[in-house]
């Protein structure tokens, strides 16, 4: 009862930095936290987008009966408030986006049904409240059985300059290849990046105008700041790199033109790279 001890840092919590990406190609679930309730189940296995190794997998149960709803008339009230028995989850407690305004959550989704698509729900929940896609989709059901990996992109800027949790949630009725394809959804290559423009936090003096936004077929844009030779780059906001061309002897305020009509519809990264700076811009192609 007369000695202290103080020990710092003991408390480790499970949390990420922006930016961040998880492939899951180590064969585990490195930060996410995977969980499930008692007809729930999820793994990391091979089921992965876009020929990768691994991913992540949310399924449902090996036995009928419990589920709240029809194959093809499950509402969502049903699947989120009423089965929860159903439910499995990924977690991060915390993602640390302090001095970022610009915030997107990029995630590759498939999902199969046994019966009908709507005994296979997916959602994503930012501090335990539902957020929808850019498009305004809250709640996600498969089309067919051959679905493709589709990207979703979350505008995530409310949670900019906070730290905050997220949940990957689904509900799913039975288990994978139960009944025809199972109730499924896989998630693959989850990617939060920082897409706060320059003109939003400067750099330097330098600035951009870029319009329409979003874009169609060409996207204008024009930039101080910035003059000389200009590399100018567009990205998606997973990093890859979809045009690149470079202006010699750019004149501050020239209006250029980019073609949009080779990019897919989501949101872009315009990087303009001079002498005195570089500057970034986020758009959307429609």
């Amino acid at each position: 009862g007369s000695n202290t001890a103080t020990v710092e840092d003991m408390i480790f919590v499970e949390g990420i930095a922006v930016e961040y990406v998880e492939d899951f190609e180590n064969g585990v679930s490195s930060d996410f936290i995977l969980g499930h309730n008692a007809k729930g189940r999820i793994r990391v296995d091979t089921r992965a987008a876009n020929g990768s190794d691994y991913g992540l997998h949310f399924t449902g149960y090996a036995l009928t009966g419990g589920w709240s709803g029809g194959a093809t008339n499950t509402t969502a009230d049903q699947a989120w408030l009423i089965n929860t028995d159903f439910h499995a989850f990924a977690d991060i407690c915390s993602v640390d986006a302090t001095g970022i305004d610009g915030l997107t959550l990029n995630l590759d989704l498939r999902q199969t049904y046994s019966a009908g698509n709507k005994y296979s729900w997916f959602r994503v929940l930012v501090n335990d409240e539902p957020v929808s896609d850019i498009y305004g989709t809250e709640n996600f059901n498969p089309e067919t059985n051959q679905d493709l990996f589709v990207t979703k992109t979350f505008d995530l800027s409310q949670f900019g300059n906070s730290m905050f949790s997220l949940r990957l949630q689904s509900a799913c009725y039975l288990a994978d290849k139960f009944i025809n394809e199972g109730d499924n959804v896989f998630v693959d290559n989850i990617v939060f990046t920082n897409t706060t423009s320059a003109d939003d936090s400067q750099i330097g003096n330098a600035g951009v105008l870029a319009y329409p936004n979003p874009a169609r077929d060409v996207l204008n844009f024009s930039a101080h700041g910035i003059a000389g030779n200009l590399l100018v780059e567009v990205l998606n906001v997973q990093g890859t790199l979809f045009y690149s061309e470079n202006i010699a002897s750019y004149k501050e305020g020239e209006v250029r033109q980019i073609s949009t009509k080779s990019l897919g519809t989501g949101i872009y990264i315009l990087r303009l790279s001079g002498q005195t700076g570089m500057i970034v811009k986020k758009f959307a192609v429609n």
